[in-house]
């Protein structure tokens, strides 16, 4: 009895033992996250390429609800900061919809895990999060997500284009196919004054 109980026990010990060397689903073991083997930590380098967004600024939108509907046209300011370290963005949006007051919550970082931007938007007319991901082609952010409006799905496209160190246009698309899209949405943003 005494030699079973001490195989089973070594059983147990060698399970537990090939678990911790095995890791998690990245690769990392318990040794290696003791010898401070996890790879780079600590804020993105990629997040330079968006650092000028901290500031505040002005925007003048136009915002259509449908391809053949007409621009409607309002103004917005948004306030973009550093947050965590400087690994994330986050950017405190108001402006109107409809000459509903519309405020929102964006952040950005870069996942080093997936190669590719990530990005989340709440605010206070949908009450949910969307999120999207993506990165720079031909110089020009462009991030895609799927989301939902009055319960149908829509494919969703995000551009960012620097104008300069003080000016920034962003464009909304939408897409119930993914493939036909739209402009919903297009903001032109100036800086007043600089938060960095």
């Amino acid at each position: 009895m005494k030699a079973k109980s001490l195989l089973t026990a070594l059983a147990l010990s060698a399970l537990l033992a090939t678990t911790a060397l095995a890791g998690d689903e990245h690769g990392h073991s318990a040794d290696s996250a003791a010898a401070g083997d996890w790879g780079p930590m600590g804020p993105p380098a990629e997040l330079s390429e968006v650092m000028y967004m901290v500031g505040n600024w002005e925007g003048d939108v136009a915002m259509k609800m449908a391809p053949d509907a007409p621009w409607t046209k309002s103004k917005a300011t948004t306030s973009c900061e550093t947050i965590l370290g400087g690994g994330a963005l986050r950017q405190h949006f108001m402006g109107e919809v409809m000459g509903m007051p519309l405020e929102g919550w964006y952040t950005m970082t870069f996942d080093r895990q997936e190669g590719q931007y990530e990005a989340t938007w709440i605010d206070n007319m949908a009450c949910r999060e969307s999120t999207s991901h993506g990165n720079f082609v031909d110089g020009t952010l462009v991030l895609t997500g799927i989301d939902i409006h009055n319960g149908q799905t829509m494919h969703m496209r995000y551009t960012t284009n620097k104008i300069s160190d003080d000016k920034y246009d962003w464009v909304m698309e939408q897409s119930m196919d993914g493939e036909n899209w739209f402009d919903g949405m297009k903001i032109s943003y100036t800086r007043v004054s600089d938060a960095r």
